[in-house]
């Protein structure tokens, strides 16, 4: 009898699952990060001593990779594939994993420039730190990018569009997006409005990458890892470079990616009103 009435629930939840998939995986994302991951992110800062600048990446580790696992529990008991082939590099744009970290890193540095670093002090700490940029990048790629684009681009989007139009999905994902970094929103407005601008123009970046160039995992979270990294890396330099500088170079940077942003939605104009097909991508007029 206890048997049966265990395998009644555990179908109901597969039902829910199949019945609301979106809420369900954002209540997935957000129980696993505020539930498993902001706990283990404060036992690992204060019992683990991580060298510079590991220590960030395993600490934030189960946060970022749960809108991924999110994904991925949906789409195992939706019996939909995730293809391998989604974490690979496409060969004909094998050129944009190589040309987008180089130009977030100079938008990085003009931003800098611009909010009065001299240029001769942010060469002097890239070329004594390039170690530790060149990890940053690869760790925000492999971990953060990968982890969080799985669930944002990978599952959400798509799934929003098929339900939506694609400028519906646009905004539901913003607000979702946000709403998960939901202890920034607590930040001086010094840090918060270039954050929100940041967000809402890598939103919109993020989403002409997956309608011109197909949904490739790999190429959402190096997009992802690109805009993070020069950040991560200034944000460690405060011992070579003033607080305030950085701020600034943050704030200078966030008008780059909203302006960057609107030209990809502008773009987009035409495929709003659109819904999710596979065939569609790489068509945004």
């Amino acid at each position: 009898m206890e048997l049966t009435e265990e395998h009644s629930k555990s179908q109901k939840r597969v039902e829910i699952l199949k019945k609301y998939p979106i809420l369900s995986f954002i209540i997935i994302a957000f129980i696993l990060t505020y539930g498993l991951g902001i706990p283990f992110n404060m036992w690992v800062s204060q019992n683990l001593k991580i060298p510079n600048p590991f220590d960030i990446y395993v600490s934030r580790l189960i946060t970022v990779i749960s809108p991924g696992i999110s994904a991925i529990i949906l789409m195992w008991r939706n019996k939909e594939k995730l293809e391998l082939k989604r974490f690979f590099p496409k060969s004909e744009n094998i050129h944009l994993y190589f040309v987008i970290p180089f130009l977030t890193l100079i938008i990085s540095i003009l931003s800098l420039f611009f909010g009065g670093t001299s240029f001769d002090l942010i060469t002097s700490i890239i070329l004594k730190n390039w170690e530790q940029l060149f990890f940053h990048l690869i760790l925000q790629i492999l971990i953060i990018g990968i982890g969080e684009e799985l669930g944002w681009r990978g599952w959400l989007l798509p799934n929003l569009n098929k339900k939506y139009s694609l400028i519906k999905a646009i905004f539901l994902v913003l607000i979702i997006w946000t709403l998960w970094h939901f202890p920034i929103l607590f930040q001086k407005n010094e840090i918060l409005i270039p954050w929100l601008l940041i967000i809402t123009g890598a939103t919109m970046i993020l989403t002409w990458i997956w309608k011109k160039f197909g949904d490739n995992i790999l190429l959402f979270a190096i997009v992802h890892g690109s805009i993070n990294y020069p950040q991560f890396f200034w944000d460690n330099q405060a011992n070579n470079i003033d607080s305030q500088a950085i701020l600034n170079g943050w704030t200078i940077s966030s008008y780059f990616y909203l302006t960057i942003g609107i030209i990809a939605l502008i773009s987009m104009h035409k495929v709003f009103n659109t819904r999710y097909r596979t065939n569609t991508v790489g068509n945004i007029g």
